[in-house]
């Protein structure tokens, strides 16, 4: 993988954040995106800990919160320049769909994707 490359890990649990720690730590350019403000701020100045066959350490990855709205953004974007981002629109209607208790968490749900 090539350095210059950015990378986004999405809804990070054990195996994205020590992932995104690792890569951080090899000076990979990693941005976080989790739900919560408050997880996003201690991520990015307290940092992920990581303990195990990656080895010991503790390192801040940058991080911000709550994909949706960046989603969305990309989704009414692409409708204000004229720019069809359709995995976009379908994932925005997808969590508000979620949010609003219509449609349940499943993986299947990325099959209308």
């Amino acid at each position: 993988m090539n350095k210059e490359s950015r990378i986004c890990v999405i809804g990070p649990g054990a195996i994205g954040g020590v992932v995104a720690a690792v890569l951080t730590r090899q000076g990979y350019d990693t941005t976080l995106v989790v739900k919560h403000p408050e997880l996003a701020e201690k991520i990015s100045k307290k940092g992920i800990e990581v303990l195990g066959e990656c080895g010991e350490f503790t390192i801040p990855v940058p991080s911000v919160a709550l994909p949706e709205e960046l989603t969305g953004y990309i989704a009414s974007k692409g409708r204000e320049l004229g720019v069809a981002t359709p995995v976009n629109e379908k994932l925005t209607r997808m969590v508000e769909e979620i949010e609003q208790g219509k449609r349940k968490i499943h993986p299947a749900n990325f099959e209308e994707i």
